[in-house]
């Protein structure tokens, strides 16, 4: 196999694995904020885009539905779930004769 071919891949399979990784912690995090009313909102929000490593809009921690249209974001930034699908997708465009 090219190397080329086998970073594609690798790559990929990474860009994957962090959309369902980031999906399954905003999920347990978003739940864990609309049920455990001990921690503060902002904090709770902070915590977790700091955590995604994604920069904190204004408004963003104000609800919990507005936490999650932050973190899912756009399709523009790798570190948000469409962003993940996004790069996984044209890793997998550029090889498109070695998948099946």
């Amino acid at each position: 196999m090219l190397s080329r071919l086998a970073e594609s891949f690798y790559w990929i399979g990474r860009y994957l694995e962090r959309a369902e990784a980031t999906t399954r912690l905003l999920a347990e995090h978003h739940q864990l904020l609309v049920e455990d009313t001990r921690v503060p909102m902002v904090t709770g929000c902070k915590v977790l885009l700091d955590a995604l490593t994604l920069e904190p809009g204004k408004d963003a921690c104000d609800t919990p539905e507005k936490l999650v249209r932050a973190v899912l974001g756009s399709p523009h930034d790798p570190g948000t779930v469409p962003g993940s699908a996004t790069a996984a997708r044209e890793n997998a465009r550029a090889i498109r004769d070695a998948l099946s």
